[in-house]
């Protein structure tokens, strides 16, 4: 069993970054699937971690099991999905603040290259939980 970590080529940095830190690297993939490539890549996973909503749509679409990293900027208009029996069970993470609802315009940041907190406070140990 292996890891696998997807992305556009923007990504490449940040997957090389998340590497360095791991005992066993993920194989990289950023920059190099199509979008029929990665719903096969997703197909085979027996776990989805995603911070992006239309790959846990596509994981919901496989029934693969799912964790979605979720921020506030549109917090509840693409997940968490509604609790109907016929819906997959897409486990969402997230830090809640009362700005949720923002549109992504963050009033704790002054760029938009900044890591949003709604995003940047979910820590790793309450995402394996």
């Amino acid at each position: 069993m292996c890891g696998v970590i997807c992305g556009n080529s923007a990504d490449q940095f940040i997957a090389l970054k998340i590497n360095q830190l791991l005992i066993q690297p993920l194989v990289d993939l950023t920059g190099r699937t199509s979008i029929e490539e990665l719903i096969s890549v997703i197909a085979r996973a027996d776990l989805v971690c995603a911070n992006e909503s239309g790959i846990t749509h596509i994981a919901a679409a496989l029934r693969v099991p799912t964790v979605a990293i979720v921020g506030g900027g549109h917090y509840g208009r693409f997940l968490p999905y509604p609790n109907f029996p016929m819906l997959p069970k897409i486990r969402v993470v997230n830090f809640d603040l009362p700005c949720y609802g923002c549109n992504w315009q963050c009033q704790y940041t002054s760029s938009t290259r900044e890591l949003v907190p709604c995003i940047e406070k979910v820590s790793v140990s309450r995402a394996i939980a």
